[in-house]
């Protein structure tokens, strides 16, 4: 199915490409380099590579767009030397949309994200973005989304997916490959702010544990509500419950709700704080969720000049009393920008949602230089 999607796809670019008003390249490209001497790879390198390529076609009210581009990435420990370096190549974005000024229908592997909150994100379930990674990079979906407008805040969106069989952030097991899963989210303004809800429909592989029967699928479900308020400081929450059918331990039904608020202070160039809180619970039981903890987190951006920015941020694990710190400093050149990272955090890293921060343990510092074209 998916590969007929990209068939489909081809085709589509292809005749767009014969009448395209406006097409061109577009992309980013990094390379870095990691010193923490408490690791075990004590020094590390590499680069990510985005090529890509953007089409726009305009024909009266409705408006035909479309990306494909790729994700290259490799990296190696120099000390001690990795005789076998990590490297790859995968596709990262490829769809096509058609829009008017209240429609639109998005085809193809694409991202999909929404919610208030920045920091700790309980509304996370297709995307992974870091608010440490300057350049946003996270995985897509092969998705056909929907997306209608009513006025200035108020809009619906209508999805159906294909994962592609791997655990997404809040995934409590890992989607049925292949399988289509479907949700949707609404929008709509209130006083001084906007309002969200949200759910998502799909099939689980099946659990091998002792709890339930192995080789019978589940039935999953994520419900979201969200909401932001702009009262002079921002103001708002974020609540996530996900669980499956059938009973699986701790890892049947999962709930998390985030609140924050941020406002720039008018010191010097000002002053930006935000701070988040986020609660979470998990269990076999709706009335009875005993596997709890709680995080903390706090972003400190300071503008120096139009070029050069610092920022601290730092999150706190309650349950355990770990502090995790991050100190970055960004450079803007004529062509890029220079970002210098330095942390002190645990020896094992475990932050909500964060996986991709286990080479972020202990201390150390990380260079990377960024060039978008």
């Amino acid at each position: 199915m998916r590969k007929g999607m990209f068939t489909g796809l081809c085709m589509l670019l292809f005749l767009s490409v014969q009448a395209q008003q406006k097409f061109e390249s577009a992309g980013q490209f990094s390379a870095w380099s990691l010193a923490a001497p408490g690791n075990e790879k004590q020094l590390l390198a590499g680069f990510r590579f985005l090529p890509g390529l953007r089409l726009t076609h305009q024909a009266d009210a409705l408006k035909l767009n479309a990306e494909a581009s790729a994700y290259l990435f490799a990296h190696e420990a120099l000390i001690p030397l990795d005789d076998h370096p990590s490297a790859g190549l995968q596709p990262y974005r490829f769809w096509i949309r058609l829009a008017d000024s209240t429609r639109s229908l998005r085809l193809g592997l694409q991202q999909i994200n929404f919610g208030s909150a920045s920091l700790l994100r309980p509304l996370m379930w297709f995307d992974r973005l870091n608010p440490l990674d300057p350049l946003g990079i996270t995985e897509g979906q092969w998705s056909a989304l929907g997306q209608w407008y009513f006025g200035t805040q108020n809009n619906l969106w209508i999805w159906v997916n294909l994962p592609d069989g791997k655990a997404r952030v809040w995934d409590l097991l890992p989607p049925k490959k292949y399988f289509p899963e479907a949700g949707g989210r609404f929008q709509w303004a209130v006083p001084k702010g906007e309002m969200g809800v949200a759910v998502n429909l799909g099939s689980s592989e099946p659990y091998s544990g002792a709890l339930m029967d192995s080789g019978k699928g589940l039935l999953s479900y994520k419900f979201g509500l969200d909401g932001k308020w702009d009262l002079g400081p921002g103001l708002w929450y974020e609540f996530s419950l996900s669980g499956v059918n059938r009973h699986a331990g701790a890892v049947t039904h999962l709930a998390m709700i985030t609140v924050g608020a941020d406002y720039t202070f008018g010191l010097g160039n000002g002053l930006n704080v935000v701070a988040e809180q986020m609660f979470v619970a998990a269990g076999s039981r709706f009335q009875s969720m005993p596997e709890k903890t709680a995080f903390a987190a706090t972003s400190l951006s300071y503008p120096l000049d139009f070029f050069n920015r610092f920022r601290l941020l730092a999150y706190y694990d309650w349950k355990n009393g770990k502090p995790y710190s991050f100190l970055q400093y960004e450079h803007t050149l004529t062509k890029g920008m220079l970002q210098l990272m330095a942390w002190a955090n645990p020896e094992s890293a475990l932050l909500p949602g964060r996986d991709d921060l286990q080479i972020f343990g202990g201390t150390g510092v990380q260079c990377m230089y960024v060039i978008h074209f």
